[in-house]
Formats: structure tokens, C-alpha cells, sequence
């Protein structure tokens, strides 16, 4: 076995664990089948206020349930690591602030890595979000034009001058 196909197995057993865990966690917020682990008076209180607001804990459960299938079947896995990002955030920061133990670490640190690794993996999918962009007609209602800027330079260096000698656009991309 090459280690291409080792490490493409890998990525797919650290995205079926991820999606596994939340998947069944998410399913725990609405059946309750795995034992509650103790919590700090805190922690409680914010995952009660969560349920009491009547939407919040169930949406958050939902999404865990949902992103965690779309990851197990392997459907639109950078979208999902997208979408992700703020949950497994704040269930990190969570166990951390309101609801800080050695052992309730564990898992949110297994989850994080699983996040971080994957967003590693599938990084060149993420560069285009990174790239600094010029919408150039703004008060239309199609699709607009856009202009990355480090694609110009690298094409057409003389296309590249003229939209840098623009007036405002060079305080934009100094800024």
C-alpha cells in the first residue's frame, strides 16, 4: 500500500470519527441514551438557558446530526467542516470555561483535532476564501465580476499596475 492510499484512508477514518461522534451526540441532545456526564452548576445553567430559549438547543443538536451524517457519507465535506467550525468552537470553549475537568477535556480536544486536521487536508479547497478580492460593479443585480488580485499579478503585471494605481484601491489593499 502507497502512502497515498494510507493517508486517503486516514483522512476518511478521522472523518467518519468526527461525523460518528457528532452524530451520536447530536442524537443524545434529543433522546438522552448516554449517560450525562456531571457538570458545573454553570455549565447547566447555559445548556438550560439554550433549551429554554426553544429553538437554540435543538438547532445545535440538529446541525451536529446533520453535519455529522454528511461527513460519514462523505457529502459535501468542505462545506460541513465550514458550517462546523463555530459548533466545535464553542463546545471547546464550553468544557473549557463552564465546564472545566481533565476528563470532560477529552473529548472536545479529539473533536477539535479531527476539525483542524481535516481543514489541513482539504486546505487547498479553502485558498479562494483567503484571497483578496475587488467586486468591480456593485450596484449590479448579477453575478459580479471578480479580480484576485494575486492571479493578475502573477498573469498580467501591466493589468496588474493599472487597478493598483486606481484611486482607493491601494489604501483597500494597504488596509
Amino acid at each position: 500500500m502507497d502512502n497515498k492510499t494510507k493517508r486517503n484512508k486516514f483522512v476518511l477514518f478521522v472523518q467518519t470519527l468526527l461525523g460518528a461522534v457528532l452524530a451520536i451526540k447530536g442524537f443524545d441532545g434529543f433522546v438522552n441514551f448516554l449517560p450525562q456526564a456531571d457538570q458545573t452548576t454553570i455549565g447547566m445553567n447555559f445548556i438550560s438557558a439554550m433549551k429554554e430559549t426553544g429553538y437554540l438547543f435543538f438547532l445545535l443538536k440538529g446541525t451536529e446530526i446533520l453535519c455529522g451524517s454528511l461527513l460519514i457519507m462523505n457529502i459535501f465535506v468542505p462545506l460541513t467542516l465550514v458550517v462546523l467550525a463555530p459548533v466545535i468552537m464553542n463546545i471547546f470553549l464550553f468544557e473549557v470555561f463552564l465546564n472545566f475537568s481533565f476528563a470532560s477535556l477529552l473529548l472536545p480536544l479529539v473533536v477539535s483535532a479531527c476539525e483542524i486536521y481535516l481543514f489541513w487536508h482539504y486546505r487547498n479547497l479553502f485558498t479562494w476564501l483567503l484571497k483578496y478580492q475587488i467586486h468591480t460593479d456593485l450596484n449590479s443585480y448579477e453575478s459580479p465580476e471578480i479580480i484576485i488580485l494575486s492571479e493578475v499579478r502573477e498573469k498580467n503585471p501591466e493589468a496588474y499596475n493599472k487597478i493598483t494605481s486606481i484611486d482607493g484601491i491601494k489604501q483597500i489593499i494597504t488596509h
